[in-house]
């Protein structure tokens, strides 16, 4: 028989469960040294009491809580400026407050941030806070890649963060500040379920806040999410709560990525790994790949999710494969044609409830697609192309289509990739519908696809388009339904 565990043991196990979910190192607000303690000296600096009173709880999930109580934290979302000190520098000065006697250090603007950050957080009554800026040991590939990988679940599971707007000093001017336009902060807006602006004086952003300590998002403030939202296209929905494992919150991927298509990241590879935590994918932290990452960021989107969205962008495509965009910004419908980014609005799911392309449990939407060895095989409407025109712009060097296709108005669309037109390419040009969009739309979204291959009638290669192509069908046009796959090769 299995031995009866004791509530001293099951107290251990909560506290266990509870200090793994935390970051790796924590700045220890208790101490006057605010110096720097990983989990497990957290976890052996709990004093019997703590167990004690876990262990007099019955109920396992207010056992939990409580423990999530006790290691509590704020955490810090700003701007990186000159003079930051790093995880190696606070560990060499014995922590936060110390390295104020470096005369030099002290003067540095990243240090002053930190410090009052430090103090700011002990002052709201916090025990543990962290920063990115000096709780990440860098120097260990192993923990740079779990701290990378981890990063929207630290924000999510503080307490508070605390947004520190460098420059900042009126609320008229939280819209245009530099922080709405970093890729990193996207994660660090929507991840924590309480949030605080602050100015560059360090004060509320909204006076209402000084000294009401913990309870305070200014997500949720009547006079600041209106700008929050007008700023980054975040639905009230997301700024209410965003959980990227719920499928019970409806959630396209294009509207996801259209969150991140005007933010800039200083290396390549940042714009795909700051989105790591918004879908929900971990994957490996390889910089010096540039462009691979955001391409090895869609591959994994596409294998976990039936979203058909994340194939309708439109701007350059990714270096790698023809069916993915290079970069977010490719998903900004800000720039597209008025009929695709209006057919982009309709799509977007209500407010918990509505269409959601892709959704197993929505008999509308096209089967999923699933990648194999030949390319991604999916089951798409297709419509045969009658006539397909295609000249240079000598003056703007990009190319301009004319395509009518049977069952579809004709379209036209520019990219600045061009291809030879037939007869000089062999192989069938078809319009192949990426949909439906929703039931009985006479509007659909499709590729310009054809078939290169003259031994294989089933494989075919996606080809470029300036954004996304919306065709309108054609009084009782139907197209064509097969299975077929599309080429995830350039």
């Amino acid at each position: 028989m299995p031995r009866y565990r004791t509530r001293a043991e099951t107290a251990k196990d909560v506290v266990s469960e509870v200090v793994v979910n935390i970051p790796l190192y924590l700045i220890d607000l208790q101490e006057p040294s605010f110096s720097l303690k990983s989990r497990n000296q957290i976890k052996d600096s709990v004093r019997d009491e703590l167990y004690e009173e876990i262990a007099s709880i019955d109920d396992r999930i207010n056992a939990c809580s409580r423990a999530r109580e006790a290691f509590s934290y704020a955490i810090l979302s700003h701007r990186w400026g000159p003079g930051e000190p790093d995880f190696g520098t606070i560990v060499e000065k014995g922590g936060v407050t110390p390295a104020s006697n470096d005369t030099v250090l002290s003067e540095l603007q990243g240090y002053q941030k930190l410090l009052k950050f430090c103090l700011e957080a002990r002052t709201l009554g916090f025990k543990y806070a962290w920063a990115d800026i000096c709780c990440i040991d860098k120097s260990s590939s192993a923990e740079w890649q779990e701290s990378v990988n981890s990063m929207y679940a630290w924000y999510a599971n503080s307490s508070l963060c605390i947004v520190y707007l460098h420059g900042l000093e009126s609320l008229d001017e939280l819209g245009k500040h530099e922080w709405f336009r970093r890729g990193w902060t996207l994660q660090e807006l929507l991840a924590p379920e309480s949030l605080i602006f602050y100015k560059d004086d360090w004060t509320p952003l909204d006076p209402v806040n000084l000294g009401k300590g913990k309870g305070v998002n200014d997500k949720l403030n009547t006079k600041i999410r209106p700008i929050i939202a007008e700023t980054t296209g975040i639905r009230p929905i997301f700024l209410d709560g965003f959980y990227p494992k719920s499928n019970k919150q409806p959630k396209l991927v294009m509207e996801l990525m259209g969150w991140a298509s005007r933010r800039k990241t200083e290396r390549p590879e940042d714009i795909a790994y700051c989105l790591l935590g918004i879908f929900n994918i971990a994957m490996p932290i390889l910089y010096g790949e540039g462009d691979m990452a955001f391409h090895r960021l869609q591959m994994e989107i596409m294998k976990r999710s039936p979203d058909w969205t994340l194939l309708f962008w439109g701007g350059l495509q990714s270096s790698y494969s023809n069916l993915f965009a290079i970069h977010p910004r490719s998903f900004d419908y800000r720039k597209w044609n008025e009929e695709a980014a209006r057919l982009r609005e309709s799509l977007l799911p209500g407010e918990g409830v509505g269409y959601h392309p892709g959704s197993l449990e929505d008999e509308t939407t096209a089967p999923p697609h699933v990648l194999t060895q030949n390319g991604l095989c999916v089951q798409w409407d297709t419509y045969p192309v009658e006539k397909l025109n295609c000249r240079e712009n000598k003056h703007t060097k990009d190319f301009i289509y004319r395509v009518k296709a049977t069952g579809l108005t004709e379209i036209f669309f520019r990219s600045t990739t061009g291809f030879l037109e037939p007869p000089k390419v062999r192989g069938h040009f078809y319009l192949a519908s990426i949909g439906p969009p929703s039931p009985g739309a006479s509007s659909i979204p499709v590729w310009l696809v054809y078939n290169r291959y003259v031994k294989n009638s089933n494989k075919f290669k996606a080809l470029l388009r300036a954004e996304p192509i919306v065709a309108e069908k054609l009084p009782g046009g139907q197209g064509i339904n097969r299975s077929f796959y599309l080429d995830v090769t350039p």
